[in-house]
């Protein structure tokens, strides 16, 4: 069992608090099923919330580097807006893994995010060790499965 350790605040206190990641958490299913079956404006809270480390495991940060790198060549700024918070999420997970991913969203995107996906490869520093490709998560073989029974924000989003 890993654990992670994350700041948390409560009543005004700073806590640490360890975590176990015995198997995909709430909140990282929760992410998953926002980038999966939403837009661009679900991707966006999904990777704030992977930014903020809420439901960060590998798992939803590697839905996060598929749809980054899925839609890299969409137009508006909703993509735009979501693809800059998904290279901060990546890069806020201090996994090396994601620097190959946001180098490429970084050199090839979009010029309205590209600035906030290189300063995530840059804060990501290299790529030391396996790097996450295109196609290791599907997010289309995930939403086949549908939403997990009881989740009412998937549907309703």
């Amino acid at each position: 069992m890993k654990l992670f350790w994350r700041p948390r605040w409560f009543g005004g206190w700073l806590a640490i608090v360890a975590t176990a990641n015995a198997a995909t958490s709430t909140a990282a299913r929760s992410n998953i099923n926002l980038m999966v079956h939403g837009g661009a404006e679900s991707l966006q809270e999904a990777a704030r919330n992977i930014y903020n480390g809420d439901g960060a495991e590998q798992e939803a940060s590697d839905v996060l580097a598929e749809e980054l790198l899925e839609n890299i060549d969409k137009p508006g700024n909703s993509y735009a807006q979501a693809l800059s918070w998904a290279c901060k999420g990546l890069a806020n997970t201090g996994s090396t893994r994601y620097y190959t991913a946001v180098k490429q969203a970084a050199e090839g995107g979009n010029k309205k995010f590209r600035k906030y996906c290189e300063k995530a490869a840059d804060d990501l520093g290299s790529a030391d060790g396996p790097q996450y490709t295109k196609g290791m998560m599907s997010p289309t073989k995930l939403q086949e499965k549908g939403p997990p029974a009881g989740d009412t924000r998937a549907a309703a989003g």
